[in-house]
C-alpha cells in the first residue's frame, strides 16, 4: 500500500525516474543544499548528469488536507 502523502524520497525517486527515461538521461543527485544547510531556506536538491547542462534544481513541496478539513466550493 502507498503512503499519502508520498514521502520527500518516494517524490524525487519518481521525478528522478521520469526525467531520465523521457530525456534518455542519467541525471544523478549531487547536491542537498537544504539538508546541509538547515538554517536557510534553500532547494531540496541539486541532479547533475555529467554529459548534460545545466543542472536541474529541485524542489520537492506535499500538500494535504485532510478529510476533516472539508473542502472549499470553487
Amino acid at each position: 500500500m502507498m503512503r499519502y502523502p508520498p514521502t520527500q524520497d518516494a517524490v524525487i525517486g519518481a521525478f528522478l525516474r521520469w526525467v531520465n527515461t523521457d530525456r534518455d538521461a542519467a541525471y544523478e543527485i549531487t547536491k542537498r543544499p537544504d539538508e546541509a544547510n538547515r538554517s536557510e531556506k534553500d532547494i531540496d536538491y541539486v541532479l547533475t548528469d555529467p554529459k548534460r547542462t545545466p543542472e536541474i534544481a529541485v524542489e520537492v513541496s506535499s500538500v494535504w488536507r485532510s478529510e476533516e478539513a472539508g473542502r472549499s466550493e470553487m
